[in-house]
């Protein structure tokens, strides 16, 4: 079933509207431009474009009163094409619809280099920057999702990243000495383990531990220790 939206007020948001448009259709613009950036979740500081307004029933904002609402599709996300249903409330009473159609343009906050980046290193906070770029898929929307992690090519400066560019360095390579902690209830065990792959900060690696020659797997703390989960 078809969500009615109620008319809001357009903030931070744009669009395309031919000079001497009537009230309905600035008022089903703002709307329409609500209803989208609704619809598809964009982060917070996004901007929305919406162009050149196609209404199959042209002759129906002539006769509003007022614009009551717009209906999008329940699968309807609204980029980069919008298609909703629009309606009024008509002059003497009563209300229609009508479909309306529009292009929309999205442009996000990303992260992207702030001075050429190499491939391998990684990257520090001020590595980093944020500007506002078209929306595609797998951008990156916070400095914090990309520091401590390596691009896997050399970046230009002011290049957006992209989450599939980036890994995280290993800081634990096959044969490395580790500290290894063990956790059950108040019971705290601290051993000498050596690892058996290598693995990044997160990572579940296999260690063995010295004392016991048992192997477990442990999570990987930092470059010197990795912790048993219970």
């Amino acid at each position: 079933m078809m969500s009615l939206l109620p008319m809001l007020t357009m903030v931070a948001l744009g669009g395309t509207l031919a000079p001497g448009s009537l009230p309905a259709e600035r008022a089903l613009h703002r709307a329409l431009t609500e209803a989208v950036h609704e619809r598809a979740a964009l982060p917070e500081g996004a901007q929305l474009e919406i162009g050149e307004l196609r209404i199959a029933d042209r002759a129906l904002l002539e006769r509003a009163l007022r614009l009551s609402g717009v209906e999008l599709p329940p699968n309807e996300r609204g980029l980069p094409r919008v298609s909703a249903r629009a309606r009024f409330v008509l002059r003497g009473g009563g209300e229609a619809w009508t479909w309306v159609s529009a292009p929309v343009a999205a442009t996000v906050p990303v992260v992207v280099a702030a001075r050429p980046l190499e491939r391998g290193r990684p990257m520090v906070a001020g590595d980093l920057s944020i500007a506002m770029e078209s929306l595609r898929p797998g951008q990156l929307a916070s400095v914090s999702e990309a520091v401590g992690k390596a691009p896997r090519r050399d970046l230009r400066e002011g290049e957006a990243l992209s989450e599939g560019w980036l890994s995280t360095p290993s800081v634990l390579e096959r044969g490395d000495s580790v500290e290894v902690r063990l956790h059950e209830g108040a019971l705290s065990i601290r051993a000498r383990g050596e690892t058996l792959e290598r693995g990044a900060v997160g990572d579940d690696v296999r260690v063995r531990i010295g004392m016991t020659g048992r192997v477990v797997r442990a999570r990987v703390v930092d470059s010197t220790t990795v912790e048993v989960m219970p």
